[in-house]
């Protein structure tokens, strides 16, 4: 992605106010570009920090993602991706 677009959706999320609050798995979804069941994946298996609200017996929890957090594991994982890549 070149930094003029990323500038320009940094600007957008800044304006929504989405780094302030914790956002839904359809927010996140659109924020980051993964999609949902990406988000929901990841979250399950420990790949991205989630925040799961409601009771452990609750069969359905609803997910909640914290916007820096969740880049900065989408950029750790990226590094090492290519890190495995390169070696």
């Amino acid at each position: 992605m070149s930094e003029n677009i990323r500038t320009q959706i940094q600007q957008q999320l800044d304006q929504r106010g989405l780094y302030d609050r914790l956002l839904t798995t359809e927010e996140a979804a659109a924020a980051t570009g993964l999609s949902q069941y990406e988000l929901r994946r990841g979250g399950k298996e420990g790949r991205y920090p989630v925040i799961l609200c409601g009771s452990p017996g609750m069969k359905f929890r609803k997910q909640k993602w914290n916007l820096e957090a969740l880049e900065t594991a989408i950029r750790q994982q990226m590094e090492r991706t290519n890190d495995s890549f390169e070696a």
